[in-house]
């Protein structure tokens, strides 16, 4: 069997529809490969009892089980260091994540810490039917339009313009949404096809609707499964053929 790489983002401890869509497509972690764009946690209910298995997922699967840091696990990183208050967190959807962190003890928290710290902004992803030369650049949010980098031939250069934006402020970086926003012809210049998550499609799709969207060197994916009461799904998307499953 060949090995096929699917992109789920924004999970928020929606671990049942994760499985399902896991089944759904037959995954098979010994031979696929999975990337995993942040917001694990939050929204949902045991979300750190996910973000642990997926971490355990990726241990015993080096290699083909990868994760992204989202908005969300910063937020976790920010309370236990005591740089975001409870009422804080809470406030962002976090009432049962934060009653799992509260219940862990002093070396559970410094390690969940460590783990959430070592996480990647940025994946590349090879083998993309809808990507820019067979590739995607993997965020979470995007960027921050006033870290812009450009080259001298005018196209703009996705890696640096991340590493600029998360320097300047991890929090704005990761909770700014103005990838959606930007002028078309900055995401025409883009120098490959960037894949998010993030914001939930409802707000991006003209019909309103939680199928993935696709603009000009950028990809939605967001589909909405922490705001299932505003018509979100959680969502699945093949890499080598752009397919897309829903639960």
């Amino acid at each position: 069997m060949s090995m096929r790489t699917f992109v789920i983002s924004d999970i928020h401890g929606d671990s049942k529809n994760f499985h399902k869509l896991l089944a759904d497509v037959s995954f098979d972690a010994a031979v696929d490969r999975i990337y995993i764009n942040g917001d694990v946690l939050d929204r949902g209910k045991h979300s750190l009892k996910l973000l642990y298995e997926i971490k355990q997922m990726a241990e015993s699967h080096p290699g083909h089980v990868f994760l992204t840091m989202g908005n969300h696990e910063l937020f976790c990183l920010q309370y236990i260091r005591r740089e975001l208050s409870d009422f804080t967190w809470r406030a962002f959807g976090s009432t049962d994540t934060v009653e799992e962190v509260n219940r862990l003890n002093p070396s559970e928290t410094e390690a969940l810490a460590e783990y959430i710290q070592s996480l990647p902004l940025y994946l590349t992803i090879d083998g993309a039917k809808e990507g820019k030369d067979g590739q995607l650049l993997m965020t979470h949010s995007g960027f921050q339009a006033d870290y812009i980098v450009r080259e001298p031939d005018g196209s703009i250069n996705v890696v640096k313009t991340i590493e600029s934006s998360a320097r300047s402020d991890l929090f704005k970086h990761l909770v700014s949404n103005d990838i959606h926003y930007i002028p078309t012809a900055d995401r025409k210049a883009f120098d490959r096809t960037v894949l998010v998550g993030h914001v939930p499609v409802m707000r991006l799709n003209y019909d309103g609707s939680y199928k993935i969207r696709r603009d000009r060197n950028l990809i939605s994916i967001d589909s909405g499964a922490g705001h299932r009461e505003s018509g979100g799904r959680l969502s699945l998307y093949e890499v080598e053929t752009g397919a897309e499953y829903y639960r």
